[in-house]
């Protein structure tokens, strides 16, 4: 024994990774995946191999079980008591799979694909490069689900009877409805089946509906919170309770989406004491900001900062801060640094509108005129961010009584306007939305309405800007859908068109988790302009094209005041190629002259975004002085701007105050509160009143400043702006 016993030659520079021995043979695994076997008995490539008294099995590569050697009492498992293998032509290909029926199969993902049209047809599986039919033994809507949900679709209805290749790759499918892979169900075995050509499986796919996803397996809870990160497919779900049953958390949990699969798993951290009710924000360069909360009767008014780069939490001190609070809402102006936060309740439902500059860690509240020109004071109301506008939408909530009213609140004016709508969803509160940036529509499902009694809904609404409308959606059908609750959470995933749902309550706590796969989107073409520079409405390959005698209708989305011009006389605006009229945010309409007036015939199909300062601004500074100008209010404006002290916008008519320079805006991260700095005045000056022109883009010569941003007073007198 030991060194004196003789070593078996298993080939030059091969050595066994697995050994299995019967009465009179031994088979290894070599470390090339090659079986080789000796003794009485026989070999081929293989998986995994063990070994009887007298007969070999084996796992081959395509996990499908061969078996050979004695066949008495049918211990091959072939249905017979023949002997395989010690006879011509028995072995290799000759040998054929065993058929178990239905058994648990592959633990490898297969790619599935649909014959047909994009939504309908035959299934096909690939596996090791070849694509083949799926039997439709059994096939049902549960497997049709499933492979609905891989394709990244929803719903899904079972279709038998197609005509296929007459290749099979699996049969006997038995899948639980909530498998995220096809080849995670049960099925016979690879390319085992009993089928004809005329047996192949389909499926009818939907989108506008949902799909259920794996058990996360988390405690139930309501009142918490979740993050979509786009960066790297993954949400955060943070805290929540289940109140009635003395459950608070203050966990953190992942789910990591990983192609059309996923899985999930807690962080574990040390951060925030338990809450619901809070807020939270995702900031692209890794940081989740949550704000507020309640635990039991304490409202909290603090901000945690997590930052996913290094798992860790960190408590925000800024100077002030608003008021402690919970179920108000939350959104992030990722260009910005900053989030807003309106609302909620603390002994009563709150109004105030609060701004959060990330880079200094300092608050701001935004103050109105007039409180009777904003929403009302609610709570479990619904935001969310326009980024291409800067603004915010804000829906429903609670206040005494479920709320149906929605309004716009404009970040660069610092205004809210009620949105009015020929119809509307019934009032509600606790419900969830997410914003279609593609389609510039919110969508919102769930929430609680509350008449008589207490009424949870799992409905589904979608409001278009463009169109200023509410559209029902997820039409009910033969496939699952979430049930009615508040207090969930919905995040929206903009590279696959999904909202993510999470939990909730409809007088019990929900740990389900669901998938929405949103209509096919079209995206609503958007053209920007800069005030004072040329703006034509032609948009090429975004899709806004006209016909060469249409009517073309802008229209200013507040004031409602518009511009009409045909395309018959050119692409240009109708007050020349220059824009002038005030910045901000227009629909464009069109009309095709079939009718002559074009009235009830308009259009809607685009967008115009007018980037540029508002008119009637002016500023003073004395002669003697320092001058500094602050306080250029506009739509969009940017750090880039430029302004240039000229007699008149547009003209090479210079002042005598100033030079010929374009002066660039400077400051702190808060481009509200940006300055023109055009340095000392000499005392010896003569008053003069100056137009402060504004240029974004294209500013080569003195001309290009045609836009007015400010009269601009040199005065030889001490005086006020």
């Amino acid at each position: 024994m030991g060194n004196q016993l003789s070593l078996v030659d298993l080939g030059t520079g091969r050595s066994a990774k697995q050994i299995s021995s019967g009465y009179e043979h031994v088979c290894a695994v070599l470390d090339d995946d090659s079986l080789k076997c000796w003794g009485d008995g026989t070999g081929r490539s293989a998986k995994q191999v063990s070994a009887g008294g007298f007969h070999t099995c084996a796992v081959l590569d395509d996990d499908s079980l061969k078996c050979w050697g004695w066949g008495l009492y049918g211990r091959l498992g072939y249905g017979n008591v023949e002997h395989i293998g010690d006879g011509p032509n028995e072995m290799g290909d000759s040998l054929i799979p065993i058929d178990f029926g239905t058994i648990l199969t592959s633990i490898i993902s297969k790619s599935v694909r649909i014959v047909g049209t994009t939504r309908q047809g035959r299934v096909q599986v690939q596996y090791q490069q070849t694509w083949r039919d799926v039997c439709d033994d059994n096939w049902n809507i549960l497997n049709a689900q499933v492979v609905c949900r891989q394709l990244g679709l929803a719903g899904g209805i079972s279709l038998i009877h197609l005509n296929g290749s007459g290749e099979f790759g699996m049969d006997e499918v038995a899948c639980e409805g909530n498998e995220c892979d096809l080849g995670y169900c049960p099925f016979r075995g690879w390319g085992i089946h009993d089928c004809s050509a005329q047996e192949a499986a389909g499926v009818k796919c939907h989108v506008d509906a949902w799909s259920t996803m794996p058990d996360p397996n988390i405690p139930a809870r309501r009142g918490h919170s979740a993050i979509w990160n786009d960066d790297d497919d993954s949400m955060l779900v943070f805290a929540g309770h289940a109140a009635a049953s003395f459950h608070f958390y203050n966990d953190l949990w992942r789910y990591k989406q990983d192609g059309r699969d996923g899985f999930w798993e807690e962080v574990q951290t040390v951060g925030p004491s338990p809450r619901g009710g809070h807020t939270a924000i995702w900031d692209r360069a890794g940081a989740m900001l949550v704000f507020g909360g309640s635990y039991l009767t304490t409202n909290f008014d603090e901000l945690w900062i997590y930052s996913a780069n290094t798992s860790s939490w960190s408590l925000a001190s800024p100077p002030m801060k608003p008021k402690a609070r919970a179920y108000h809402s939350g959104v992030w102006d990722a260009a910005s640094q900053m989030m807003l936060i309106f609302a909620g309740e603390n002994n009563g439902a709150l109004q105030d509108l609060w701004q959060y500059q990330l880079a200094s860690n300092n608050w701001t509240e935004l103050s109105v005129f007039s409180f009777s020109e904003m929403p009302s004071a609610r709570s479990r109301h619904t935001a969310v961010w326009i980024d291409a506008a800067k603004a915010m939408l804000v829906f429903g909530g609670w206040a005494d009584t479920a709320l149906n009213d929605l309004w716009h609140y404009a970040l660069w004016s610092n205004s809210w306007t009620q949105l009015f709508t020929s119809s509307s969803p019934a009032g509600r509160a606790g419900h969830s939305a997410v914003w279609e940036p593609l389609t510039w529509s919110m969508l919102i499902f769930g929430g609680v309405r509350v008449n008589e009694s207490i009424n949870y809904t799992a409905e589904v609404w979608n409001y278009s800007l463009l169109t200023s409308s509410w559209i029902p959606m997820a039409p009910s059908g033969p496939y699952p859908a979430p049930g009615p609750r508040e207090d969930h959470t919905a995040v929206w995933d903009p590279k696959s068109n999904y909202v993510h749902l999470f939990g909730g309550f409809d007088s019990t706590y929900k740990s389900d988790f669901w998938r929405y796969r949103s209509l096919d989107l079209e995206e609503v073409p958007v053209k920007k302009c800069f005030l004072g520079q040329e703006c034509h409405l032609v948009f090429g390959t975004s899709g806004l094209r006209f016909g060469a005698d249409d009517m073309i209708q802008v229209v200013d989305f507040f004031t409602l005041t518009y511009f009409v011009f045909s395309t018959s006389s050119g692409p240009a605006m109708s007050n020349g190629p220059f824009w002038l009229a005030e910045p901000g945010l227009y629909r464009i309409s069109r009309c095709s002259k079939v009718n002559s007036l074009c009235e009830g015939h308009w259009f809607e199909f685009g967008f115009l975004l007018v980037l540029g300062p508002f008119s009637g601004q002016s500023f003073v500074c004395d002669l003697g002085s320092h001058c500094v100008v602050g306080g250029l209010q506009g739509f969009s404006l940017s750090r880039t701007d430029q302004l240039l002290p000229l007699k008149e916008c547009g003209t090479s008519l210079q002042t005598s105050t100033f030079q010929a320079r374009p002066i660039s805006a400077s400051g702190t991260d808060d481009i509200l509160t940006d300055v023109f700095d055009f340095g000392p005045l000499d005392l010896d000056g003569a008053p003069e009143q100056v137009q402060l022109c504004w240029c974004a883009e294209d500013c080569k010569e003195l001309e290009d400043f045609r836009a007015l941003a400010m009269l601009f007073y040199v005065d030889g007198m001490s005086c006020v702006a």
